[in-house]
């Protein structure tokens, strides 16, 4: 009754509420679990922007009380909105409750920490002054972006001119021995609509690129434009980042760039048939963020995958492309052997013809334990990711000491991935390992240098 009578913001708003309450008054664990729950279930029917600015002047008498506490909350965190998608879990809800409780932080930067420490890949917390939510970029903000020609114009003649020098005369490529990720994406992104931008930008630069926004916070509309105008060459090093990421605000970020970058599709279609099932359920989520339904056919096909997970992720990304085509195949789930992808279809089957796309969902993709096998796939992924960053974390991972069996199939991964993306410049790392204790990894070393 509530549901019906009252917008959806305002129901999360009293849900999300009651468990603030609950949290602060350390109400019995079953009442909180029955907040969680409802939340799920409202996440269920579709993703939703919570904004203070909605909040301050509340008309609706039947939860004045309810939104002035999540108002409240907001406005002493100095968050101005909070995004949720529809594919948030209950762990998320719990998280966001207990961070919606934190004390008062007078420059907001515990709270902005401690949510990307957390990991809230379906739930966006935007701050006062922020341009982009903590933890990641929002896919709507990164499509926003053109580059107009009054924006080509506005860098200015000399700027090019100085880029195409740069790549003609080989500072491009000193840069990039010396692995200067901002030089790097600087003089790109200044020769781009040359020729030197075709010329200059290799593999080797555009992994650089994407190292600039990673671990020295470029700003994005340099780095996105680049990897733009670079097509599917750009679309691929983001992906190849992606499947390496180590972390969920790493991922997050990642994957909103990908996301934003038209040629992802096709990149997206050439590893559905990948056999690692979070390669697959990334190019999956890719293809329902893109809305584009020539991506039905092939999320279709994964409708049937052995995994769970891609299943799960293929039926909320034809949720996200919709129409009656996507709506027919998500039927043929209904008899899913998992009753969570069955009803994940179940609620987006029913809910379509009153459900409005909404810019702000995403899909639950990056949720992963690290486990061996995930932590074997990310190994052998950064064989792929040719920077100095990526080297050094599988140096790292190849001289851990320690004698346990999962550590050691860590370290030969490693190794192996030094060998098969990283040398010479990996050689230093192996030879030190000529006499490691480990008679495995002394064998290893030995095959590969011979």
């Amino acid at each position: 009754m509530l549901e019906g009578a009252l917008p959806l913001e305002f129901v999360y708003a009293a849900a999300l509420a009651m468990l603030l309450t609950q949290l602060r008054q350390n109400a019995p664990i079953a009442e909180v679990l029955t907040s969680v729950q409802r939340l799920c279930a409202l996440a269920r029917v579709g993703g939703v922007r919570l904004t203070r600015d909605l909040f301050a002047d509340h008309p609706h008498l039947p939860v004045a009380d309810a939104v002035g506490v999540l108002h409240d909350a907001m406005a002493d965190l100095g968050i101005t909105r909070i995004d949720i998608d529809s594919t948030t879990t209950d762990t998320e809800f719990v998280k966001l409750g207990g961070l919606l409780n934190l004390e008062h932080d007078p420059n907001g930067e515990a709270l902005r920490e401690a949510a990307r420490d957390l990991g809230l890949w379906n739930i966006r917390l935007w701050f006062d002054g922020d341009a982009v939510p903590a933890g990641g970029v929002p896919v709507s903000a990164a499509q926003a972006r053109q580059e107009s020609d009054a924006d080509v114009a506005a860098r200015g003649a000399a700027a090019r001119g100085a880029a195409v020098a740069a790549v003609e005369s080989g500072a491009l490529q000193e840069a990039l021995a010396r692995q200067d990720a901002r030089a790097t994406c600087r003089i790109l992104h200044d020769a781009m609509h040359t020729a030197a931008f075709v010329t200059g930008a290799t593999p080797e630069a555009l992994h650089l690129v994407v190292e600039a926004l990673v671990t020295e916070q470029a700003e994005l509309n340099t780095v996105q434009a680049v990897l733009e105008h670079a097509r599917e060459a750009g679309a691929r090093t983001v992906f190849a980042h992606l499947m390496a990421a180590p972390d969920v605000h790493e991922r997050r970020l990642l994957f909103d760039v990908a996301a934003a970058l038209p040629a992802i599709v096709p990149v997206a279609r050439e590893y559905i048939g990948n056999g690692t099932w979070y390669v697959v359920r990334n190019a999956a989520a890719l293809l329902g963020e893109s809305k584009q339904p020539a991506a039905v056919d092939d999320l279709t096909r994964l409708l049937k995958h052995s995994d769970t997970r891609v299943r799960m992720a293929a039926v909320v990304a034809l949720g996200k492309i919709g129409g009656q085509t996507a709506m027919t195949r998500l039927e043929s789930v209904l008899f899913d052997s998992s009753v969570d992808v069955r009803n994940r279809a179940l609620s987006i089957v029913f809910s379509a013809p009153d459900a409005e796309a909404t810019p702000t969902t995403r899909v639950q993709v990056h949720e992963e334990e690290l486990t061996l096998e995930y932590q074997l796939e990310v190994v052998a992924a950064l064989a792929y990711v040719q920077t100095a960053r990526a080297r050094s974390r599988l140096a790292e991972l190849a001289r851990q000491d320690s004698h346990a069996l999962d550590v050691l199939q860590v370290r030969l991964a490693a190794i192996g991935a030094l060998c098969t993306g990283h040398r010479p410049a990996a050689d230093v790392v192996l030879h030190s390992l000529r006499d490691d204790p480990s008679t495995l990894v002394r064998e290893r070393i030995q095959a590969a240098l011979g």
